[in-house]
């Protein structure tokens, strides 16, 4: 039994000697890093680039997941318990966020202009604060809406983290500057288009068509889970005949089958169109953040309206 002991603990000591070299020490300063949830991939990227590495950012929805059908386990509800901020954005969206209890938890949706959902609504009237169900939960797509949550990001975490508020403040300057220039070139290149419609699978693009003056037709209207029925899907292959419609859109997270047999009807071609809720994980690899897909979609929107 010694023997065997002995032989045992022989072999354990190569193996420690063997990986020991390879095993990167976790520092003390990244031990004690202070936890800040969010819910989804629009403030995952803002509190990232507010935070600048003095925080650790957790998104609770992982890369790769649909929001629609996520479910928080056991393990996120504990990473959420012992983080000292959390940050979500809304109860329509995320009803499993809204029902969770935390000290200091932060809704997006209340600090945000939100776009009412409903089709007859005045102008005056579509950029009010509307909290409910009638309310479209996309709201950074707007990017005055993405500046806005930027100062709220800064708010917050400068105070859980006052000795660092100097240093969030030039970060969040410095990402404000880079939306402001986004939105200058959306402004830019959908200023003159020949054509004043998109088709998508489902109408998560309602800020962005209503800031630049363009019409969405959907198959699914607000839903992303509604199967459309014969007559709708008739409807919408006559709309893209009707209007000579090129690309139609669906999304990085849902099927393309349905558009596939839209596009089929004519000569159209089908692409994605990123709402930008979360991000697959090849994105997530390469590192892509809000702007860079938003410029992706602009390209995507000024070849399918044609636009000067």
């Amino acid at each position: 039994m010694n023997k065997l002991l002995m032989t045992l603990g022989f072999i354990m000591l190569i193996i420690l000697l063997f990986v020991a070299p390879f095993i990167i020490p976790v520092s003390d300063s990244e031990r004690n890093k202070t936890l800040v949830s969010v819910s989804n991939f629009p403030l995952y990227d803002i509190a990232t680039k507010v935070a600048g590495g003095k925080a650790t950012i957790l998104m609770v929805i992982p890369f790769g997941t649909d929001i629609h059908t996520f479910e928080p386990t056991p393990s996120d509800r504990v990473n959420l318990e012992k983080s000292k901020l959390f940050i979500y954005s809304g109860k329509i969206l995320e009803p499993w966020a809204a029902n969770f209890e935390h000290h200091n938890r932060v809704d997006m949706s209340l600090h945000v202009n939100l776009k009412s959902l409903c089709e007859d609504e005045d102008e005056d009237h579509k950029h009010h604060h509307h909290h409910g169900a009638e309310s479209d939960p996309h709201y950074w797509l707007d990017i005055d809406n993405m500046i806005t949550s930027v100062k709220i990001v800064l708010r917050e975490l400068s105070s859980i983290d006052s000795a660092s508020k100097t240093f969030f403040e030039a970060n969040a300057k410095a990402y404000v500057q880079e939306l402001e220039v986004l939105k200058e070139e959306y402004s830019q290149a959908l200023s003159s288009c020949k054509k004043d419609m998109i088709v998508v699978s489902h109408n998560a693009f309602a800020y962005l068509s209503s800031e630049y003056g363009f019409q969405v037709t959907s198959l699914n209207g607000f839903s992303t889970d509604a199967l459309p029925s014969a007559q709708n899907m008739k409807v919408l292959i006559d709309t893209v005949s009707d209007h000579n419609i090129s690309t139609i859109f669906f999304e990085p997270f849902s099927s393309d089958r349905l558009m596939q047999t839209v596009a089929n009807e004519g000569d159209t071609v089908v692409a994605t169109l990123h709402p930008l809720v979360n991000i697959t994980h090849d994105e997530a690899a390469m590192k892509k953040g809000y702007i860079a897909i938003m410029r992706e979609n602009l390209q995507k929107l000024s070849t399918a309206l044609e636009c000067q």
